[in-house]
């Protein structure tokens, strides 16, 4: 699949959806915020990645390099854990691995499954969400949804100090 910029922002987000609930649903169950800035974390490192590094690096990118491009985002993610001292994720690495596997699995069947089956020409258009022009003044859903995870991800990196 060869991404668009456009469409690895649209795609990144509507991925968020599972691990921002997740994180939202531990953090109250456990009552530990630490999930919340893994969240914060894991959206600085992938947006990072997707905005600057994947277009460059990445002209095609096959469905089965998600998998390494997942395991190398997690290696990047504890290794600012360990030396960034701004970063303050006091979760036991094994906790830590635990939440991102499941966030990960559930952004995972996003792009694989959920997408695919909403909009079958996401991966013909670069993995972005068009949409057949609307007469009346509506936003689609799924933008709206895009809304909704990025407001409430801007809001709990705000609320939650990284």
């Amino acid at each position: 699949m060869c991404f668009t910029l456009l469409g690895r922002v649209e795609t990144r987000l509507l991925s968020l959806g599972w691990p921002l609930a997740l994180a939202l649903a531990q953090a109250a169950l456990l009552d530990d915020a630490d999930y919340l800035r893994l969240l914060n974390l894991m959206v600085l490192v992938t947006f990072t990645l997707d905005l600057v590094v994947y277009p460059w690096l990445i002209r095609y990118q096959p469905r089965w390099l998600s998998i390494a491009l997942g395991a190398g985002e997690f290696m990047l993610m504890t290794a600012a854990m360990r030396w960034l001292p701004v970063i303050h994720v006091q979760l036991a690495f094994t906790q830590a691995l635990a939440f991102y596997v499941m966030a990960w699995l559930g952004a995972w069947l996003t792009t694989q499954a959920l997408l695919p089956l909403a909009w079958p020409r996401w991966a013909e258009d670069g993995g972005e969400l068009r949409y057949a022009p609307v007469r009346d003044d509506s936003i689609p859903r799924a933008v709206l949804a895009m809304l909704v995870i990025a407001l409430l991800i801007v809001g709990i990196f705000f609320t939650v100090a990284l």
